[in-house]
């Protein structure tokens, strides 16, 4: 963030930077999550990814990393034995998965406006 002639932050990025930061996000919570297999819940990995995209570049990138968290965390996990799995059962997955996912960016974005809030009352 930059400060303005007015006294007050804004933020300067680009949709390539965002675009950037929730593919990387998302690139390391596959790893790990590819690393701890099927014995250990990713489901912090991929929250910490919705979390820093939420923070860093707002609730519109956060809901769609989350989108895009979807299939990768379907895929390294979800898929075990996937044939043997009603599609019912598939897709309550995956809707329980989005909801954890977007609860995370509520946090997120809280988390974001009381700092934007603390900075804007901080008399330095």
């Amino acid at each position: 963030m930059i400060e303005s002639h007015s006294g007050k932050r804004r933020r300067h990025g680009s949709a390539w930077s965002a675009g950037t930061a929730i593919a990387v996000a998302l690139i390391l919570s596959a790893g790990l999550d590819a690393l701890t297999g099927n014995q250990a819940s990713p489901v912090l990995f991929y929250l910490l990814a919705i979390g820093v995209a939420t923070y860093s570049c707002g609730t519109t990138a956060g809901l769609f990393a989350a989108m895009l968290a979807l299939p990768i965390w379907h895929q390294l996990n979800g898929s075990v034995d996937s044939k043997s799995v009603p599609f019912g059962i598939s897709a309550w997955n995956a809707i329980s998965r989005f909801v954890i996912l977007a609860i995370g960016v509520g946090i997120a974005e809280w988390l974001r406006d009381a700092s934007k809030a603390s900075e804007d009352h901080d008399p330095n």
